[in-house]
């Protein structure tokens, strides 16, 4: 074992016990701390060897626990990262790709934000983007539900440059909803579809068209509240239901 690792995996005993002393508070109805993160480990992020690189890009890819108070090795990561102000760039696609793997659609937010704070709005959004235009249909279910958390809510959100990506994903989201039978896939894309007021150039009121009509012929309680709520029919928003991972039974 390298000292490397053998840091990581002291951390990740600490995470664990502080875990199974959170869940006892809670059920007895105290207050609990969150988890202390060394300055080290911030710094391991900062500043990581390649054996640090290695750790932690596998216990990302590990199997989540999926009961209360995020168990397993993701969300020990989640537990560092969102505590850091400064990432190395070697870990920028390791932690998005971890918020787009994430089937929870609130969950995945503790992956996207960090990588917000410390890339960049832009530089963020362009590779959801890209993972929308080139990847698997769970990726791009993935990415759509990332974009949620991954624009809108820094200064940079008003940066002219996001603009025309905006734009281009627009585009991306019809075409592919339009193509698509994956249905977590079109679930993620129907929140982002403008179906009720008209598109402002001719092609994109032409894909507005068929996505709309498609939606309207889906079964599939989500889609159809998706389109009651581009009519009128209500003004709440459901909740997204949580994407099926492509190696569920």
């Amino acid at each position: 074992m390298t000292r490397t690792s053998s840091f990581w995996d002291a951390v990740y005993d600490e995470y664990t016990r502080w875990r199974t002393s959170t869940i006892e508070s809670i059920k007895r109805g105290e207050t609990f701390r969150p988890f202390d993160v060394s300055i080290e480990a911030l710094a391991r992020l900062e500043h990581p060897e390649a054996e640090d690189v290695a750790w932690i890009t596998t216990a990302l890819k590990a199997a989540p626990h999926e009961p209360v108070l995020f168990g397993g090795q993701p969300w020990f990561i989640a537990a560092i990262i969102e505590r850091a102000d400064s990432l190395a760039e070697v870990l920028f696609e390791p932690f998005l790709d971890a918020g787009i793997n994430e089937v929870n659609p609130s969950d995945n937010r503790r992956f996207i934000e960090p990588c917000v704070r410390a890339f960049g709005e832009l530089r963020t959004y362009e590779y959801l983007a890209h993972v929308l235009e080139c990847g698997t249909d769970f990726e791009k279910a993935g990415a759509m539900n990332a974009m949620y958390w991954a624009t809108g809510w820094s200064a940079e959100a008003e940066q002219p440059s996001l603009g025309p990506l905006r734009e281009r994903v627009k585009r991306v989201v019809f075409q592919t909803f339009i193509r698509t039978a994956n249905i977590d896939l079109r679930r993620a894309l129907s929140r982002w579809m403008n179906l009720s007021e008209p598109e402002t150039t001719q092609d994109l009121r032409e894909l507005q068209g068929e996505a709309l009509s498609i939606a309207e012929r889906l079964d599939d309680d989500y889609i159809r509240h998706i389109v009651d709520k581009a009519s009128g029919k209500t003004t709440l928003l459901k909740a997204l239901p949580h994407r099926r991972r492509p190696d569920a039974d």
